[in-house]
């Protein structure tokens, strides 16, 4: 009888060596595929924090410059304002002109027209220049600006729009 045990335990351990074999092999491309992900999102993490270097440092590019800048977002409200743009226009805050609340300082008369080119440009994103008249916030005087704006996109959708004002008259 021993030798029957000792061939069933053989004949068992030969089946288990061939399975196991045969899943290891199935395996291994499961695996390969499973660590190339993983270094995939190494290499996505690695982009996402450039690029979160590359924005702040235009941001604070911008935010020195003595040229007023904006940026929008891509539902065309205002994020960001440097100084020199809280300066010509009068607004105390960036948090004042956050949003749409930069539509206090364009004239009554430019605001339909001004709402009308956000909703144009929205669908279709183009680079823009042209003159804008802001009101100043306190003095309520009329400043002619040239307005130079850039889409920033990105598989076809508007992310941000970046705007300088080369020229006040």
């Amino acid at each position: 009888m021993e030798w029957k045990e000792k061939g069933i335990e053989t004949i068992f351990g030969g089946v288990i060596l061939f399975l196991g074999s045969f899943f290891v092999k199935r395996a291994r491309p499961f695996w390969k595929e499973l660590k190339r992900m993983s270094l995939l999102t190494d290499k996505v993490d690695a982009l996402a924090k450039q690029a979160d270097i590359a924005e702040k440092r235009l941001r604070a590019v911008l935010y020195t410059s003595s040229e007023p800048s904006f940026i929008c977002n891509e539902k065309g409200e205002i994020i960001f304002v440097n100084p020199a743009w809280l300066r010509m226009t009068g607004m105390r805050t960036e948090k004042d002109a956050f949003g749409f609340g930069y539509l206090a300082v364009i004239p009554d008369e430019d605001i339909e027209m001004m709402v009308r080119e956000n909703e144009r440009f929205l669908k279709h994103p183009f680079s823009f220049e042209d003159e804008v008249r802001y009101l100043h916030f306190v003095t309520k005087k009329i400043i002619i600006t040239r307005v130079r704006s850039e889409p920033v996109m990105y598989g076809g959708i508007l992310f941000e729009t970046i705007g300088t004002i080369t020229e006040i008259k």
